[in-house]
């Protein structure tokens, strides 16, 4: 049997020397409280923990059995005891259906009979105690097994996710290789293989320029299709940095219209280039080159031979730069630039044949936001093209424009 000393006995009667004679008996053998009233016996319950309420049947004002309906009401874990005389049916049974009673005790009680009674009704809230604790920490070992479970699950998806957007990748990199790729390497491959053949015979001075022309032309394409390849690639992988530093537009113009110019010669198109001056933009370097490069290799490609290209940079006092790209060439449909801002690529050959990936446009459009810009597409088919770059222009540049 378990120590009870430490539980707290409650008794409700409103004679005061069935108070005392209870105090007297069992304050030894347990914590005693005492109540003269329902509403006091309430009040001791709304102050300390109790774990058996023994009440009389009848008090004024709340009778025992409405005393023992509200405890049950507000107190479910207490065990309760009425005492009650024989023969009162009536009372035992709405004991039973209103207040739950655990046990009755005849009137008058018998001290041997009602401590057994109090140690068994200790035991009986001893244990469902014992059962809530349990309940609880069942439910909080199931609450968290579900938190792991929906953890695991959104892991899992998330893999499954990157697994697919990795097998898309895979496919469309195939595609690309396949498609895009083995066309300029095949036309490579025929020029390489006609320059074998008829070495023996020898060839004049303008058709070695002119053999030397396109295969460079094919090697820019080659080299193009590759650069938008795996810039395409490493932002699928999130491997792109996105730091933004302050970037001079002059030098970034200068060395990318030097990567265009021979092209331009050779499609005999005229590249114009306006000098920025001391403009400077907060940008990330690498991806604003690649755009430049881009915007510029797009126009050359689909502008016919005597057409023109222009570069341009201009600063409208509203703290943003604002980079142009125009040309005279074949132009866009609606829906092709409608694809494009939405980061769907668009693959057509150009004026001289040249493949591409189709997501040059698309992946400028990408990486002009990532650096906190905006970029505008303008176009008619057959009436060129003209892009607009807005970036944050550089403070500093502000001041000395």
């Amino acid at each position: 049997m378990h120590d009870h000393n430490h539980y707290t006995i409650l008794y409700v009667d409103d004679e005061p020397y069935n108070l005392k004679a209870f105090y007297h008996a069992f304050k030894p053998l347990y914590r005693i409280a005492t109540a003269e009233s329902g509403e006091e016996a309430l009040q001791v319950l709304s102050a300390q923990p109790v774990a058996v309420l023994i009440t009389d049947r009848r008090m004024p004002d709340m009778d025992g059995i409405e005393l023992l309906k509200r405890v049950a009401e507000n107190h479910p874990h207490i065990v309760t005891m009425m005492l009650t005389a024989y023969g009162d049916k009536e009372s035992l049974m709405r004991a039973i259906n209103e207040g739950h009673v655990y046990a009755f005790v005849s009137k008058p009680w018998n001290e041997v009979d009602l401590r057994l009674k109090i140690d068994k009704a200790i035991e009986h809230y001893r244990l469902l105690r014992k059962n809530e604790q349990l309940l609880q920490e069942l439910q909080d070992a199931n609450a968290k097994l579900e938190e792991r479970i929906e953890a695991r699950t959104r892991e899992l998806a998330e893999r499954n996710r990157q697994l697919e957007q990795l097998t898309a990748l895979q496919n469309r990199l195939f595609s690309i290789i396949s498609h895009d790729l083995r066309s300029p390497l095949n036309t490579l491959s025929n020029f390489l293989q006609v320059f074998i053949n008829y070495a023996e015979r020898g060839f004049t001075v303008e058709e070695l320029v002119h053999i030397a022309q396109d295969i460079h032309a094919h090697l820019q394409n080659i080299q193009q299709l590759l650069d938008n390849l795996i810039q395409w690639a490493k932002l699928q992988l999130q491997e792109v940095d996105y730091s933004l530093t302050v970037v001079p537009l002059k030098t970034l113009f200068d060395e990318n219209t030097a990567l265009v110019r021979q092209t331009a010669i050779e499609k005999q198109i005229s590249l114009h280039v306006a000098p920025p001056n001391e403009l400077k933009v907060l940008a990330n370097r690498e991806m604003l080159s690649f755009v430049l490069r881009n915007l510029l290799y797009n126009a050359l490609k689909f502008t016919p031979e005597g057409g023109t290209v222009s570069l341009s940079a201009v600063y409208k006092g509203n703290g943003h730069c604002y980079i142009m790209v125009e040309d005279s060439g074949v132009g866009m449909s609606p829906y092709m630039i409608a694809q494009i801002l939405q980061g769907k690529g668009v693959s057509r050959p150009g004026t001289r044949g040249e493949r591409g990936t189709g997501l040059g446009l698309a992946l400028c459009h990408e990486f002009v936001k990532r650096m906190n810009g905006s970029m505008q597409i303008e176009s008619e088919e057959g009436e060129g093209t003209r892009v607009l770059i807005r970036l944050p222009l550089h403070v500093e540049s502000e001041v000395e424009s």
